[in-house]
């Protein structure tokens, strides 16, 4: 009997061990889309498009993904918080994008002020379905072959303020090809 239980020890003794993992090459591809840009020292620099923005002390940014519309969003503070947007859109078509929750009431081209290194502006403003809502102005430009969507979302109970906040964060734009 011990030469039977001395052969079946030996063979599972004898057991080949598990071959090793593979070893990794590189880090695991991430799946979120690379980023629009990059905030330093307060300042938004898109890093595809040469477009920057300053942000207010108190505010924060989200950065959109690069290869996405919204290249980033800037939010206020307080109660009430003014943001702005900046949306970038393929071709030449000044008209406001269409956006939900609210209809372009208002639209004017022509040489208006409020973006630094833009000569004709679409200025237009969209009114909310729901009435205490964030009013959203635009200023609308083109730069490159691209049109540039700069929103301001004011609260309904700041609206003229908010205009003037998110208007004076317009004025810090600056372009990769143009003159400080």
């Amino acid at each position: 009997m011990i030469g039977p239980l001395l052969l079946w020890a030996t063979l599972v003794a004898c057991k080949k061990a598990p071959a090793p993992p593979p070893p990794l090459v590189g880090p695991p591809a991430s799946s979120a889309p690379p980023p629009s840009g990059a905030v330093v020292d307060g300042v938004f620099h898109d890093a595809t498009h040469g477009l920057t923005i300053r942000l207010p002390p108190g505010w924060t940014a989200e950065v959109g993904a690069d290869a996405g519309e919204l290249r980033v969003r800037l939010d206020g503070r307080g109660a009430n918080p003014t943001r702005v947007e900046v949306w970038r859109f393929p071709g030449a078509d000044l008209s406001p994008r269409p956006k939900s929750g609210c209809a372009w009431t208002f639209q004017d081209l022509g040489p208006h002020h409020g973006v630094p290194g833009s000569e004709d502006l679409m200025l237009a403003s969209c009114t909310p379905n729901a009435p205490a809502a964030d009013r959203v102005f635009a200023w609308i430009t083109t730069r490159g072959g691209a049109t540039w969507q700069l929103e301001v979302h004011a609260p309904w109970a700041r609206m003229l303020e908010g205009h003037d906040e998110g208007a004076a964060v317009l004025q810090t734009i600056r372009w990769n090809d143009q003159e400080n």
